[in-house]
């Protein structure tokens, strides 16, 4: 069913389609340049978001890799980065679990390194708190945070 476009907004690193049915598409700013639209114009949402499907892999796999390059993160935090930009769950999913096969995004490394960067400002339930919000593991933020010494903590 085709639908008219009412609106276009531009928010961060993705745009908003507003269609007439009343449905906001979220779509990749990456993705949008390779098939832009027109306020005005009529689309076909599915074949939008069987697009997005196709061509999100290598997309988000780039964003993904871009957002590391910047600073390590844990599954959870790129997660929510990619989804909110507009990537599906599924092309999400498939990037996260290449970039842990590739030992990219590894939350146990992250926990360890994030936790003694730290560990001299903040207190242990401090850290425990900051990795559980992140999205590590119990597991691996009670490994990190048996490595720290009271030296450390001082």
């Amino acid at each position: 069913m085709s639908e008219t476009v009412l609106e276009i907004k531009k928010g961060r690193g993705c745009v908003l389609l507003c269609l007439s049915d009343g449905e906001t598409l979220r779509v990749p700013a990456s993705l949008y340049r390779e098939r832009k639209v027109r306020e005005g114009e009529t689309i076909e949402p599915m074949l939008y978001k069987a697009f997005i499907l196709q061509r999100g892999p290598s997309h988000a796999m780039d964003a993904a890799v871009r957002l590391l390059s910047v600073a390590d993160r844990t599954e959870k935090e790129l997660r929510e980065r990619l989804e909110g930009v507009g990537y599906p769950e599924a092309v999400v999913e498939g990037v996260l679990q290449k970039l842990v096969d590739l030992n990219l995004v590894n939350d146990a490394r992250y926990a360890e390194v994030w936790t003694r960067s730290r560990a001299h400002r903040q207190g242990r339930q401090r850290l425990r708190q900051e990795l559980t919000r992140r999205g590590v593991s119990r597991e691996d933020t009670e490994e990190a945070l048996s490595v720290i010494t009271d030296e450390e903590q001082l």
